[in-house]
């Protein structure tokens, strides 16, 4: 993803859940092995992966009522 295109959908996510969509799927990935890795604690993993599935399902919802 180009410069341009990232800050794009950064001005657009809030109010686009495609552009959200997008963003999240470029970089969920990422912030789930950050938690990772600098977290020892089990439970603290599960909560950063239970609040990405969180922002997917929402993001799938808005989809489908748009």
């Amino acid at each position: 993803m180009d410069r341009e295109n990232e800050n794009n959908l950064i001005k657009n996510a809030e109010h686009d859940p495609q552009a959200f969509g997008e963003l999240f799927e470029e970089y969920h990935g990422g912030i789930l092995r950050y938690c990772i890795y600098h977290t020892s604690q089990v439970l603290l993993y599960q909560l950063c992966r239970t609040q990405a599935v969180r922002v997917e399902n929402k993001r799938k919802i808005q989809e489908r009522t748009v």
